[in-house]
């Protein structure tokens, strides 16, 4: 009777041991995948050292100890959850993601593909160096939020609603500051000279040294536009120079066309969108539909070729509720409109 509970209280401390594993390994998975939360990618970058450690799981360590058993030790103790299953809910995990802790995460990821370790050193190096190279640090707007950012160089960006940013958590402001973006963004670079600030949306390349601009670049819609209020602004596609901008100068570059088009204009009325404005510069029906849904999850629907070759050119305050926008429109271009629950119609 003893030895059955023993077993049974054995086996459960497994399956609570390769619970609480899986939960690490999908918090990790969801981190190297930019898929994991604003509070889950902190948990993981503040991972700080424990004091007075026996012993540090290491390549030699996953060398000698290659059985699940050991492994599973050496990484429960190293991540604090040795002695309970894992809560993220209620545990904070510290780490220096990328130095000699590196190891811990290595070990977990090994035993996602089954049961059996087998690791030698110069698969660990590879590992390690690899996730070294990819590891992004990822930040994500919901359609109902804008969120101001403070990069590791000094620069500010504020992002616009439904938009992604992302930059290699290790290389950036080493040689080059590069950044990645989907959506929009207002971006005041850090002056310095030695260190080019690098905006990549799609095939478009944005370089700067040190200044301030709006960056419009969503993937649903076509074109992708740049605003100046200081300094000096190069854009690059598809290794072509397709302007050099300074204040109050905008560039609009057709994704589809590969074609680029400069012009004067004022940068407040790019940036509205700061104040909590819907701002509408020069934008088709495609644009229009795009804003009504991010504003107000609305689906608009044009009759037939209605408003085609249409491009707007408006500015609503945060306080205008969909209706007084729709009225405004139908008022202009002579059309109608219908509401219902969030599917809205314009009409002859």
């Amino acid at each position: 009777m003893y030895n059955e509970q023993r077993k049974k209280d054995s086996q459960k401390m497994k399956e609570e041991q390769w619970d609480a594993l899986l939960r690490v390994v999908n918090l990790f998975r969801r981190y190297f995948t930019g898929e994991a939360s604003r509070h889950e990618q902190n948990s993981i970058e503040t991972w700080e050292p424990i004091e007075n450690e026996t012993e540090l799981l290491n390549d030699k360590t996953l060398e000698k100890n290659c059985d699940t058993k050991s492994v599973w030790n050496a990484v429960a103790h190293e991540l604090k959850f040795d002695r309970q299953p894992l809560r993220l809910s209620k545990e904070r995990f510290f780490i220096g993601v990328f130095q000699r802790r590196i190891a811990a995460i290595a070990a977990i990821l090994i035993l996602m593909g089954g049961g059996i370790v087998y690791y030698t050193h110069s698969n660990f190096t590879r590992h390690h160096t690899d996730m070294v190279a990819e590891a992004k640090t990822f930040f994500k707007t919901t359609n109902a939020q804008t969120e101001l950012l403070v990069l590791p160089d000094g620069s500010h960006i504020q992002l616009n609603r439904g938009t992604k940013l992302s930059y290699a958590t290790h290389a950036f402001n080493d040689k080059i500051r590069e950044v990645w973006l989907e959506g929009e963004a207002f971006f005041y670079v850090a002056k310095n000279p030695n260190k080019p600030f690098i905006i990549h949306t799609g095939a478009m390349r944005t370089t700067v040294r040190g200044t301030s601009f709006d960056i419009k670049a969503y993937p649903q819609l076509a074109e992708n536009v740049v605003s100046v209020r200081t300094g000096k602004v190069e854009i690059i596609a598809h290794n072509k120079v397709l302007g050099m901008l300074t204040k109050n100068k905008k560039l609009a570059y057709n994704r589809l066309t590969d074609k680029a088009e400069t012009s004067d204009a004022a940068w407040e009325d790019a940036a509205g969108w700061r104040e909590g404005k819907l701002v509408l510069c020069n934008a088709n029906v495609k644009e229009l539909q795009f804003r009504i849904k991010q504003y107000f999850n609305a689906d608009l629907t044009i009759e037939g070729s209605l408003l085609k070759g249409v491009m707007f050119n408006s500015s609503f305050n945060k306080e205008t509720g969909l209706k007084d926008i729709l009225e405004r429109i139908c008022t202009l271009y002579n059309v109608h409109y219908e509401l219902s629950g969030n599917k809205v119609r314009i009409y002859a």
